[in-house]
């Protein structure tokens, strides 16, 4: 018999009860399938909600989505799109299997770092997950009769473009080629994703086929232990180790805004206030209060990790002050943490709608542009009666969204007398977003700011803080209203022992030349300070000076990053046989035009692979990994180290410098041009 979490018995006490094919389903998979299968219920995982999960050791994972649909309502078209019929009319739905198959997707650019850090260079450890839709209210038969319209339409389309091409005289094909054969291969694409989702598919009177499959599938050379644990890791209810057995201590303000209160509030404060620290403490109170559902939303991918380890010391602290009976309503993973933009993107997922202008491959500019709009665009949850609704919304980074996102977030997820804060730093902007257009969406209904001015990053000795605050003083007080200035003790300076370092490049070096200069200067300072590498972090606004940095580093030091780095880069480009010549001319726009189609294409599939390999280290960014942290400024906000080597450019506005610099928690080193705008300031502090 399966092993089953949660049981049977505590699915059928949920609040929110399965439905009838998610429960039939369950039992029959954990009657016929042996206990070496793990089946997980609604795992939660972030704002992701696969009906049934399954975990087999050795073998891989498969994901089922489960729906109890009257075909009589639905119809496919030749394009493989779904329709429902309501009120006499066709309205768009999210294919089931699409859905499934994104399910997966997210396991492997979301959940699971040992998967997302392989997959983009080895399409095979996309085989260890499979994908299934089953279907409780309907047939075999009915199953197949819903595609039979759309199989027999391609069918026709395929005999027509054949006979339309080869009424062509041998004079015209040559020039008409190109076209016959773009429409062939989109028709045997749709073609061979239907047969894909059919076979994919389960009926209630072929269900023992679809279990069979499950049980037949084989034992698999990729799917390695250390794969395994990590799934594991992040579908278990966690039992967690408190960090070095020392607890987070909160002063009486953080206290106070740690507090979860059925309200609408917003809080601001300087870098190093302890923000992330509240908002962990805040998200547990709120778990601990109600026992409902808490969404954490952050603009930085990287700080996913960070925040979820101060969540879990958090809600350690917190199991030790309440009995064993109260204990057992509440569940670490009702706590999701995502950014915004997945966020929505899951949603829509959640409730079968696809996001339009999504299209296929790499996104160009204009693409992207569509997407950006998309984002902001309500219509997609208007009048939508399923939607997942939180009881407690925490939005980090609010000086990084844009004033729709926090309509949205708040119109249409939000619990009726729920609780939402927003807390961010109007220093950190480093996004340009609209302060008046923002500020005009926080005022409705928030109340007035709370402010946190004391950093807890430093002592109020070190001279970092007065750096920060003559930082802000000179160059962010007259762009913003809002700014916080730091409480600083300046008569206590000399007792701090903390480094500021100024070390200056030639301007107009190109980046191999500042990360090779840079490079060098942190090898000696390591050696000459005695730096442990867990406790430095090298941050940088250019991937490319970053990658030189790396490339000397990473043959004394073990290194964490959030980019793709040169060995990456050239497996990505001899996976798709390219050459360092032909990328690089890909990325100018002097050479582009001199490359053939087949060439821009595969670079375009190198940038895909690239993109979403940089997505998953920042997704699995983990603060305390034991290794010297190579970041792009943008990543690493919100996140802090001990020693913090800044490679500040030409092109880095004020509130870029700003951010990079308030990550250092005791050594700050700089590296800038010799006629940077910034270095009068830095070297009175030089020390």
């Amino acid at each position: 018999m399966a092993k089953l979490f949660p049981s049977l018995e505590n699915i059928n006490r949920l609040t929110v009860k399965p439905e009838p094919g998610e429960l039939y389903l369950l039992e029959q998979l954990s009657l016929k399938l042996s206990d070496d299968f793990e089946i997980y219920f609604n795992p939660y995982l972030d704002a992701d909600r696969p009906d049934i999960l399954i975990l087999i050791e050795k073998v891989g994972v498969v994901v089922i989505e489960v729906k109890d649909w009257n075909f009589a309502h639905y119809e496919v078209d030749s394009s493989n799109a779904w329709y429902v019929l309501k009120d006499g009319k066709k309205h768009n739905k999210k294919s089931p299997h699409q859905q499934a198959l994104k399910y997966k997707k997210n396991l492997f650019d979301l959940h699971i770092q040992s998967l997302g850090l392989r997959a983009p260079l080895n399409k095979n450890f996309y085989n260890l997950v499979s994908a299934f839709v089953y279907f409780h209210n309907t047939t075999h038969e009915s199953l197949c009769m819903l595609y039979e319209h759309s199989q027999s339409d391609l069918d026709n389309e395929v005999k027509g473009t054949n006979e339309q091409f080869n009424l062509l005289s041998s004079e015209q094909k040559p020039s008409h080629f190109s076209v016959y054969k773009n429409k062939m291969d989109y028709l045997d694409r749709k073609i061979r994703q239907i047969k894909r989702d059919i076979s994919a598919s389960g009926s209630r009177d072929s269900l023992d086929k679809l279990i069979g499959k499950i049980i037949k599938m084989k034992s698999h050379i990729l799917f390695t232990d250390e794969i395994y644990q990590d799934f594991k890791r992040r579908l278990d209810p966690p039992d967690f180790v408190k960090s070095q057995g020392v607890d987070i201590v909160l002063d009486r303000q953080q206290k106070l805004f740690s507090i979860s209160t059925q309200e609408h509030a917003k809080i601001k404060g300087v870098a190093g206030c302890g923000k992330s620290t509240i908002i962990a403490a805040r998200a547990v109170d709120a778990l601990f209060r109600h026992g409902g559902s808490v969404l954490i939303l952050t603009f930085n991918l990287s700080l996913r990790p960070y925040l979820r380890d101060k969540v879990a010391m958090m809600f350690q602290q917190r199991k030790q002050d309440i009995s064993p009976d109260d204990i057992d309503r509440i569940e670490f993973n009702k706590i999701e943490i995502t950014n915004y933009h997945q966020f929505f993107y899951s949603q829509l997922n959640n409730i079968e709608k696809p996001l339009e202008g999504l299209d296929g491959g790499v996104s160009s500019y204009s693409q992207k542009e569509r997407l950006d709009k998309e984002y902001k665009n309500r219509a997609y949850f208007e009048n939508e009666v399923d939607l997942f609704k939180y009881d407690t919304i925490l939005i980090d980074e609010i000086q990084d969204f844009e004033s729709e996102w926090v309509k949205i977030v708040r119109d249409f997820f939000l619990r009726d007398e729920g609780e939402i804060v927003l807390f961010g730093d109007q220093s950190q902007n480093i996004y340009k977003r609209n302060q008046k257009e923002r500020e005009a969406v926080i005022a409705q209904g928030f109340g007035r700011w709370k402010s946190l001015k004391k950093s807890y990053r430093h002592d109020a000795s070190s001279p970092l803080l007065s750096l920060y605050e003559e930082f802000q003083s000179t160059y962010l007080l007259d762009k913003y209203d809002d700014v916080d200035k730091y409480e600083i003790s300046p008569t206590q300076m000399k007792m701090n022992f903390d480094l500021i370092r100024l070390k200056p490049y030639l301007d107009g070096e190109c980046a191999y030349a500042i990360g090779q200069f840079v490079a060098t200067e942190i090898k000696k300072s390591i050696k000459d300070h005695d730096l442990v590498p867990n406790d430095i972090a090298v941050l940088c606004s250019d991937i490319r000076v970053l990658r030189v940095i790396e490339q000397f580093i990473g043959a004394f030091e073990h290194t964490k990053v959030t980019f793709t780095d040169k060995k990456e880069l050239l497996a990505a480009l001899l996976a798709f046989k390219i050459t360092e010549q032909e990328y690089d001319g890909f990325h100018s726009s002097r050479s582009l035009m001199r490359l053939s189609k087949d060439v821009v294409a595969r670079c375009s599939r190198v940038d895909d692979a690239l993109e979403k390999l940089s997505r998953a280290k920042k997704i699995h960014f983990y603060q305390n990994s034991g290794n010297l942290k190579m970041s792009t400024i943008h990543s690493f906000k919100g996140l802090e180290c001990k020693t913090v080597f800044c490679v500040l450019l030409k092109n880095d506005d004020d509130e870029i410098v700003y951010t990079s610099i308030t990550r250092s928690k005791s050594n700050l080193f700089l590296f800038l041009s010799d006629k940077s705008q910034y270095g009068g300031l830095f070297s009175r502090f030089s020390n």
